[in-house]
């Protein structure tokens, strides 16, 4: 990317950042405390201003405080948040977002099951909204949820639970499996034995792991070995907030691995 480009993808980032910062303000789509809306709205202010001083410009005191007993870590992934369900950037889950509704149509793949949705669900919420029937797992979820995507087009149901391959009736049920950095659950999603969409970080942090009974020490280790199975395909992308590198993998069993 020449400067030129980067200069548009800095004015389009930063326009998008401000246009969406006023409508979160007043949808609050992922129900955020006062507090955390407040350290939201202060970390878009500061981000921006670090933008300005890049390009020359004085830092704009906005007024806006962060509160008290907010941290940083806490400031940064509400940003995170904010920028991946405002699909500002090509977050994870974006990525597996855009991969589903582009190659498996909701009129053929119906049903999917979305493994590893995080708090908030954003995964799962914009499948819903796509037009599919969405079943989100784990057990970080904020709350238990079912029924209708808020634009009316598909379903949503949140569930508090683990993902496991012996989740029989979640894998009957769903016609696609997605997930947005799911290492821990990669070797299951692929023994369910259907269509699957899943990514996983460069920098994983990979602890005791093992895929089909080889010790797993790295991303690359795993990376290798989905890339032995049959069905798999997998491509890298630029991870553009956490200057990290994505893999993605699309997994379309065959009939052998269907007999098994």
């Amino acid at each position: 990317m020449g400067i030129f480009e980067e200069l548009q993808e800095i004015a389009r980032f930063r326009t998008e950042v401000i246009e969406k910062g006023r409508e979160v303000l007043y949808t609050n789509p992922d129900r955020l405390s006062d507090d955390d809306l407040q350290a939201l709205i202060y970390t878009i202010f500061e981000k921006i201003n670090e933008l300005d001083m890049s390009s020359g410009y004085e830092y704009h005191n906005t007024g806006v405080k962060c509160p008290e007993g907010i941290s940083r870590a806490r400031c940064e992934q509400l940003f995170v948040d904010f920028l991946d369900w405002y699909r500002i950037i090509e977050t994870p889950s974006n990525i597996v977002y855009d991969e589903v509704t582009k190659n498996f149509p909701a009129s053929k793949y119906k049903r999917i099951l979305c493994v590893g949705d995080g708090m908030c669900s954003h995964l799962g919420r914009k499948l819903a909204e796509a037009g599919y029937e969405v079943v989100s797992v784990d057990p970080d979820a904020r709350k238990e949820f079912s029924g209708k995507a808020k634009n009316g087009k598909g379903k949503l149901h949140v569930t508090k639970a683990q993902f496991f391959r012996n989740s029989e009736d979640m894998q009957d049920w769903a016609d696609l499996i997605c997930g947005s950095k799911i290492t821990e659950f990669v070797e299951e999603v692929v023994g369910a034995k259907k269509p699957a969409v899943f990514t996983i970080s460069d920098n994983a942090e990979i602890y005791q792991m093992r895929f089909k009974g080889r010790p797993i020490y790295s991303s690359s280790d795993l990376d290798e070995e989905l890339r032995k199975i049959k069905g798999v395909t997998a491509r890298k992308i630029e991870d553009e907030f956490e200057d990290d590198r994505i893999s993605i993998y699309v997994y379309t069993p065959v009939q052998r691995e269907l007999d098994r």
